[in-house]
């Protein structure tokens, strides 16, 4: 019954990380598909591998699109936690948007699009 109980326990976590995974990529990540919705992008902590600092720092954020159409863009948030939020900024398509974090720690940021674009978010140093 424990090996049970253990099984069902590992199983119903490795379910909600799969699906944690899936609703967000790391920063830096580049040339994300955004097909008229939504992505989130995690900073990982340094323990993990990232690359968050208690500086100030530039995050860049690039919206790609093949398309000629005009007025593709997308809208861009950057948040710490649910009391940090800074925007929403309109990013044209092809055109590099920079925004200077006001403190360190990780952030996290969310693109939403009507169009079909594709995403690249980074800080300075990646």
């Amino acid at each position: 019954m424990k090996n049970f109980i253990l099984f069902t326990a590992f199983i119903l976590f490795a379910g909600v990380q799969v699906s944690l995974a899936q609703n967000s990529y790391p920063i830096p990540s580049y040339n994300v598909p955004l097909n008229g919705g939504e992505l989130k992008f995690v900073e990982l902590g340094t323990g993990i591998g990232g690359t968050n600092s208690a500086e100030k720092r530039d995050m860049e954020v690039v919206i790609s699109s093949s398309s000629h159409a005009p007025n593709i863009c997308a809208t861009v948030w950057f948040f710490k936690n649910p009391n940090k939020i800074e925007g929403p900024f309109i990013v044209p398509a092809n055109e590099p948007f920079i925004f200077t974090l006001p403190d360190g720690g990780s952030w996290s940021v969310i693109i939403k699009s009507e169009f079909n674009v594709e995403a690249s978010v980074f800080t300075a140093n990646n």
